[in-house]
């Protein structure tokens, strides 16, 4: 798969069975991704495959570290998505503990292998309990849209890395803070690299919403009855 830009230069997006397509709609080419993370010195290797889950595909890096490092995988996905663009921001990720890949005879990846790895639990989703609700601050609907409990949720928890929050995510945050909540966020500072911190700061000086008193009158004694909104 590729595109043509208007000087008629062909790039090379990648093959079109490696295409992962979230649950947000977006198309995210493995290949691509995989040398933008790469770049880290840190990586020695990451493969790139789509994890099946209830609610769709998600876009799961597994990476493989040069065996110096010592830095926590979330902190290094988090410096990671600072140079990747909104669609491919990395939202949950593994590390492959063993001494390489699984390779093919050319050396490369072998990708169905490590599919079969990232997909087996998957296939036997453990069943939630129900969970009752009570939307009553920021961190109950945090709670809510990502699936973690509100105690185990930091300040300094970032919205996509930590809380795997994609954009499809985070549109589900702003539309329930602003029902239950009765505020207005405003969603130009909501990104991927927005921490609950930033968040909790956003909805306590956010715009509350104001109930406006529509008068009305009785069409049939008036006859014509025209209503101008400002």
């Amino acid at each position: 798969m590729g595109v043509i830009d208007k000087d008629g230069y062909l790039t090379i997006k990648g093959r079109d069975d490696f295409k992962i397509v979230t649950p947000a709609g977006e198309k995210i080419f493995a290949r691509n991704l995989e040398r933008e993370a790469g770049k880290d010195k840190r990586v020695a290797d990451v493969c790139i495959l789509g994890k099946r889950l209830p609610d769709g595909t998600r876009c799961t890096p597994i990476f493989f570290f040069k065996p110096v490092v010592r830095t926590k995988l979330a902190r290094i996905v988090s410096e990671i998505n600072l140079r990747l663009e909104s669609k491919q921001q990395i939202t949950s990720f593994a590390l492959w503990r063993e001494t390489d890949f699984p390779r093919t005879s050319t050396l490369k990846i072998d990708r169905k292998i490590v599919s079969r790895f990232l997909n087996e639990k998957a296939k036997t989703p453990a069943k939630k309990e129900e969970v009752k609700y009570q939307l009553a601050d920021i961190l109950d609907v945090v709670s809510r849209v990502s699936g973690t409990p509100r105690e185990a949720i930091k300040t300094s928890d970032f919205l996509t890395t930590d809380l795997g929050l994609d954009s499809l995510s985070r549109v589900e945050l702003i539309t329930l803070t602003e029902e239950y909540l009765d505020i207005l966020l405003d969603e130009t500072k909501i990104s991927s690299r927005t921490t609950v911190g930033d968040l909790i700061s956003l909805a306590k000086n956010a715009t509350p919403v104001v109930d406006i008193d529509i008068p009305t009158c009785n069409l049939e004694s008036l006859g014509n009855c025209y209503a101008y909104f400002l």
